[in-house]
């Protein structure tokens, strides 16, 4: 996951880059997908401490971990 995540980030940058001069509204759209992407690559390494730490799956694992983050987004992030 977490290799998938890195190459769809790669992917973003080389768009950003080949885009460059494209205007606001490309600008916006890699804005969004670039936090998406970062959003995506850290709850994939929460899930793989919390996989790590219990023995769960790590489907299992990412979905305790967001339920976590939605009860406790700041308190959470900041423990990990």
């Amino acid at each position: 996951m977490l290799c998938a995540t890195r190459a769809r980030r790669h992917v973003v940058a080389r768009w950003r880059r080949a885009r460059e001069n494209q205007g606001l509204l490309a600008a916006l759209l890699a804005c969004t997908v670039g936090c998406l992407l970062e959003l995506l690559e850290q709850l994939t390494k929460f899930a793989v401490v919390r996989a790590a730490m219990t023995g769960q799956g790590f489907w299992f694992a990412s979905q305790e971990v967001v339920g976590l983050l939605r009860r406790n987004a700041m308190d959470a992030y900041n423990v990990w």
